[in-house]
């Protein structure tokens, strides 16, 4: 009964507010999905690019390097959602992902205000 009492509580809340109390619970989780999805379609859709990363030798792919930086901001929070869904805390693979992830999260941090169309 606690279940559906919740469902219908976190439903009205989305309906209201746009999200529910559980996006506090982790925000590094319930916020992660909606920026990989961003930065999937800005490397796709963009319109232009940084002006550091624009490269008029290459007609028609100006914007090729910030396409490649795009990517590897979303395959660091891909890398952190991956090591919390496995729980993985050690090991070859989670220092592989937790080196992807900082890579990630620099890039992100550092062209922050660089995420425009």
């Amino acid at each position: 009964m606690r279940y559906l009492i919740n469902q219908i509580k976190w439903a009205w809340q989305r309906v209201f507010r746009g999200y529910d109390d559980r996006w506090h619970w982790d925000l590094f989780y319930t916020s992660s999905r909606p920026i990989i999805e961003n930065l999937k379609w800005l490397q796709k859709n963009h319109s232009g690019c940084p002006n550091e990363f624009y490269d008029e030798t290459k007609k028609g792919d100006e914007c090729h390097k910030w396409e490649d930086i795009l990517g590897k901001m979303a395959q660091g929070f891909e890398a952190g959602l991956e090591i919390d869904d496995k729980m993985l805390y050690k090991g070859d693979e989670y220092d592989k992902l937790m080196e992807q992830y900082n890579k990630g999260m620099e890039l992100f941090v550092k062209y922050y205000r660089g995420l425009w169309d």
